[in-house]
């Protein structure tokens, strides 16, 4: 049996912790729309001890605004002087509070550093820990707007803090803002997938993606020929990834003569039927076969490039360039280096000369829709030297080759291409051009060339 004196005494805690909870019921998150619940607020700058309650303050005038800051927030101390003052214009239709989480005497030793920070209009309050509760956020500044009758009419950043918006919500009870709204799940350290629907532009790399087959696609501007905005490419070497991104799709696969690889191991940058000895000294080597899938797991990639508006061809290949080279960890570049080549050469006799168009400029193909870099056209009327470059180190086996025909890339021909493909001899083209007095001849020249070294 408990005495009498022992009962009332648990008898009084029972009633204290009651009447306690009552005042500090379990706080819950408030949002715009809802009553703010009566707490009572202390931690005063220069009056720790004063308790305020906050339906007091709502009483008194038309409009509260709490202001969350921090001293480490430069936008929040900047805006500072701009509340300041509206605060002194509207006097006491409205209240500011400036409400800082961090301890009280980190507060006062700021303004005591920065006195002409502190504002002269309205108070601030430190340590707060009730009003984070009711209002959390993720960054500052954080504004709550709260009516006379204790409803949180909006919920901002410090920009919308203006004369007018104070005045309207005085007048007509509601502002026209855009709600600040923090996403409090939000981890920075994890991938960011937030807004994967509505970027601006975004670059992937990955290794193989062993659920599809290989790709290479690009987006073009539909009516702004050379024009794109993404780039897709899946499971494919290290070289030819390097290979789309220099060139442009403008050469075929396997014609990598004017990339040259100052590196340790071939075999981590092309399939290992292209670098033979470095395969058979791998832990890859199946004298049966060259295609291993274990070389690809560990040496194919999956690329992929997309912006949100067409850009020049040339400058999105540039951006691709740029990745490659940073996720890969590679300095590749184009520079200018003597090499052997071929030179076309022009010599006009009276039966072999270049023939002037007076021809509609096309490009004829024997099919109508034909694939860049498969097939090759059948003729070309009234193009310039330069096209028919273009084509020409399309199919050479090996060198590249330039022009020193000294005709002018304004001089629109005709040529006939029938029986150009992949693979050619520097023998077999000549064949072709013979009868324009265009010949190719084995030259050293400083030609450019495309150099992926190891950094």
């Amino acid at each position: 049996m408990i005495p009498k004196c022992k009962y009332l005494l648990v008898l009084f805690l029972s009633l204290l912790i009651r009447v306690s909870s009552a005042q500090n019921p379990q706080l819950k998150e408030v949002h715009i729309g809802d009553q703010v619940p009566e707490i009572a607020l202390k931690g005063w700058l220069n009056d720790t001890t004063q308790k305020v309650m906050l339906s007091s303050i709502n009483n008194k005038h038309k409009v509260l605004i709490l202001d969350f800051w921090a001293t480490w927030c430069g936008s929040c101390i900047n805006e500072f002087p701009i509340i300041d003052s509206l605060k002194k214009v509207f006097g006491d239709q409205i209240e500011i509070i400036g409400v800082g989480y961090e301890p009280y005497n980190t507060i006062v030793k700021f303004f005591k550093i920065h006195p002409e920070k502190r504002p002269k209009n309205f108070p601030i309050l430190t340590k707060d820990t009730l009003l984070s509760k009711l209002f959390p956020h993720r960054s500052l500044p954080h504004l709550v707007w709260i009516n006379a009758m204790g409803k949180v009419v909006e919920i901002t950043s410090g920009s919308d803090v203006t004369g007018k918006n104070i005045s309207d919500l005085i007048r007509k009870g509601s502002i026209n803002v855009d709600e600040k709204i923090d996403n409090m799940r939000f981890d920075a350290g994890q991938p960011f997938h937030l807004m994967d629907t509505s970027f601006f532009a975004r670059s992937i790399f990955t290794k193989r993606a062993k659920t599809i087959p290989s790709y290479d696609c690009w987006a073009d501007g539909g009516d702004k020929p050379r024009y794109a905005k993404r780039i897709f490419v899946s499971n494919r070497s290290i070289r030819n990834l390097y290979h789309i991104a220099a060139f442009h799709h403008q050469i075929p696969d396997n014609n990598y003569d004017r990339m040259i690889f100052e590196v340790k191991d071939s075999l981590k940058f092309m399939e290992p039927r292209f670098a033979p000895q470095s395969y058979k000294r791998s832990k890859y080597y199946n004298p049966d076969t060259h295609n291993s899938i274990a070389w690809a797991n560990d040496n194919v990639y999956c690329y992929e490039l997309q912006l949100r508006k067409e850009v020049p061809d040339t400058i999105i290949y540039n951006y691709m360039l740029n990745d490659l080279n940073r996720y890969l960890h590679l300095n590749a570049r184009f520079e200018i280096r003597k090499e052997n080549c071929y030179v076309l050469k022009y010599k006009k006799d009276k039966t072999h000369s270049v023939l002037i168009s007076s021809q509609i400029p096309q490009v004829i193909y024997s099919y109508k829709n034909p694939i860049w870099a498969f097939d090759y056209p059948l003729a070309l009327t009234a193009q310039n030297i330069n096209k028919l470059m273009v084509f020409l180190n399309m199919v050479i086996n090996k060198n590249q080759i330039i022009n020193e025909t000294g005709i002018s890339d304004k001089t629109l021909l005709d040529f006939d291409l029938r029986g150009i493909h992949k693979g050619l001899t520097s023998d077999d083209i000549n064949k072709m051009l013979n009868k324009y007095g265009l010949s190719l001849k084995k030259a050293i020249r400083p030609v450019t060339v495309f150099v992926i070294s190891e950094i």
